[in-house]
């Protein structure tokens, strides 16, 4: 008969019913409490005054890494380029501005250079960098939304070769040689560049100048002399034209 040939698999059926059945009277097992793991503190490194604490290099002069960071915002759109001064840089932050280019914002503090350009107007990045590096922010003029912010909401320096309405006297650099100059083989605006010397200068006039008041950067034991083998290449794509290797 067809019934007969179902009565094993009938059977293993109810046999596995009956065992869930069993199984589902057992209380569950009391799950064993675990320790909580407690929080380490990490203690803060403390600094090496002769190295920089923003790339970790040795210096000549451990004076210079006493100074207040300078970030000036650079252009690196094609008629901006060559830019000169970023190899000066201890860091270099690149950000998509606007039409799919790029600036820059080249941070300054143990090295010097007289000539960094072309210096750019500021955008809204330049304020959260201005603030973590504790540093003063040299630009051009800004977009219309960040300028009115740079105005009723930031308290850190800046220096401005294009002031406006409402900007405070301080903004204007009146050391000599003066902190920016025209690069007569270039047309406006990508012609104006400044010195490192000069906003320095500026800033201990005013009265800004002090050690930077953030972290240092962690580096272990650096070797700069020993060549390095190239590990890869990092591939960014601003813009379906605009990519960066």
């Amino acid at each position: 008969m067809r019934f007969d040939r179902y009565r094993p698999f009938l059977a293993g059926l109810i046999g596995l019913l009956l065992l869930a059945a069993c199984a589902g009277g057992r209380p569950a097992p009391t799950p064993t409490p675990t320790k909580t793991p407690q929080p380490v503190a990490t203690p803060t490194p403390t600094p090496d005054p002769n190295r920089c604490p923003l790339t970790g290099q040795r210096l000549h002069n451990p004076g210079l890494a006493q100074r207040r960071p300078l970030i000036v915002k650079i252009g690196n759109d094609t008629r901006s380029r060559p830019q000169s001064g970023l190899h000066k840089a201890d860091l270099v932050v690149e950000h998509l501005a606007e039409g799919g280019i790029t600036r820059l914002d080249a941070v300054y503090l143990c090295q010097d250079f007289e000539a960094i350009g072309p210096v750019r107007s500021a955008r809204l990045i330049d304020i959260w960098l201005a603030y973590i590096f504790d540093g003063i922010l040299v630009h051009v003029g800004s977009s219309p939304g960040v300028h009115y912010i740079l105005i009723d909401e930031t308290n850190f320096p800046r220096v401005d070769d294009r002031p406006e309405d409402g900007d405070p006297p301080t903004l204007v650099c009146t050391t000599e040689p003066p902190c920016f100059y025209l690069d007569p083989a270039r047309q406006r605006p990508y012609s104006t560049f400044t010195r490192t010397s000069a906003l320095w200068r500026n800033a201990e006039e005013r009265g800004w100048q002090h050690s930077m008041q953030v972290p240092p950067l962690l580096f272990g034991e650096l070797d700069f002399e020993t060549p390095r083998e190239e590990k890869g290449v990092v591939t960014i794509r601003y813009f379906f034209n605009n990519i960066v290797r």
